[in-house]
């Protein structure tokens, strides 16, 4: 899922993404990642979980606080 927070006057232009995947040495992991609108500028992180439905509600859980902090999907 991605995600976009954009204000002005803030000067806040950035993007998430969360997503869910089956990785080659763990089960399956949850993969995150940051950047700016305006730059190149991104990171990303790989999170490591049991099973697929631990993945699943971890990643929807990450969503649902970036969404309480004023990211919409775009």
């Amino acid at each position: 899922m991605r995600l976009i927070r954009v204000d002005p006057a803030r000067n806040i232009h950035r993007w998430y993404v969360v997503g869910v995947q089956a990785t080659l040495l763990d089960t399956w992991a949850v993969v995150c990642g940051w950047g700016s609108l305006r730059t190149r500028y991104e990171r990303w992180r790989i999170i490591p979980c049991a099973d697929e439905h631990h993945a699943r509600r971890l990643a929807e859980q990450i969503t649902a606080r970036k969404r309480r902090r004023g990211y919409r999907v775009g």
